[in-house]
Formats: C-alpha cells, structure tokens, sequence
C-alpha cells in the first residue's frame, strides 16, 4: 500500500510540473531520464516483457506515461551505446545537486502548508 501512495505522489507531482508550463530543457531531460529508464527498445526490458515476465516493454511504458501524463514525449534521439544497465542512465555522474535535494525531501519542504499553532 505504501508503494501505491508514493507512485501516486510521483504521478501527481509530475503531471501538476509538466501542466505548469515548464520550459524545454527540464521538460526534455525529464522524458530523456524517463526513457532511459525504461530501458532500449532491444533491452533486458524488451527481451522480459516478450518472454511474458512483464506486462509492458519498453515501448508500451513511454506510451502508458505519455496517455497517463496527457502529454506527448518530445522526439529525442537516445544514444543506447552509453547507456548504464545498472544506472539506467545514459550519461555518467552523480545526480545533480537539486535532485538530491528533493530525493530528501528538502525541496517539499517549501511547498509544504505551514502548521499554524493554537
């Protein structure tokens, strides 16, 4: 159950950011790490949802977030020769400083409703 809230945390923030009229970088590197994530088209991710393992490929799961997002990924050309298996990430590093930041929920912190006390 806990799973589900958090994905519906991570649904909602991401659908309200892209309906608040982001310009193209961030909008561009969020669909890129997206389908990075997924995986190549010829992947372990294919190859798994082909042998049955998995109800979507690769795909189908740009194709389930752009339907779910209402929005339409922008053409991007993914270099899948340097793409990290493990990382599924295409470029090398560490995540960006901001990144880090709302991974520990410091950036949240300012969106949060200030509790007012009696």
């Amino acid at each position: 159950r806990k799973m589900l809230m958090e994905e519906r945390y991570h649904f909602l923030h991401g659908r309200s950011w892209l309906k608040s009229g982001i310009s193209a970088e961030p909008l561009n590197r969020a669909w890129r790490e997206a389908i990075e994530w997924f995986g190549p088209p010829d992947g372990e991710t294919a190859q798994l949802h082909e042998d049955g393992r998995l109800s979507l490929g690769p795909k189908q799961l740009a194709a389930r977030l752009q339907e779910r997002l209402e929005s339409k990924a922008p053409e991007l050309k993914i270099d899948w020769k340097t793409w990290d298996p493990v990382r599924r990430r295409g470029r090398t590093g560490a995540i960006d400083e901001g990144t880090f930041a709302m991974l520990r929920g410091l950036e949240e912190q300012r969106f949060a409703a200030q509790s007012k006390e009696a």
